[in-house]
C-alpha cells in the first residue's frame, strides 16, 4: 500500500513538471508574441517545439511510472 502511494506521488510530480514546462515554454512564448504583436521567428519556434516535446516527455515518464503500481 505504501509503495503505491509513493509511485502515485512520483507520477504526480512528473506530471506537474510537464505542466510547468508547457506553461513556461509554450504559453510563455505564445503570450509574449501576442502581447508584443511580434512575428514567429525560428528561435521562438524552436523554443516552442523543445518545450512542447519536453512537456510530452515528462508526462509520458509520469504515466510510465504508474506501471509500477502493485495490486
Amino acid at each position: 500500500m505504501r509503495h503505491n502511494e509513493k509511485v502515485k506521488l512520483f507520477a504526480t510530480y512528473m506530471n506537474g513538471c510537464a505542466i510547468a514546462f508547457f506553461a513556461v515554454g509554450c504559453l510563455g512564448v505564445a503570450g509574449s508574441m501576442l502581447l508584443r504583436m511580434e512575428p514567429m521567428t525560428c528561435e521562438k519556434g524552436l523554443a516552442y517545439a523543445v518545450f512542447f516535446g519536453g512537456s510530452v516527455a515528462w508526462h509520458l515518464a509520469g504515466r510510465r511510472a504508474l506501471n509500477a503500481l502493485e495490486e
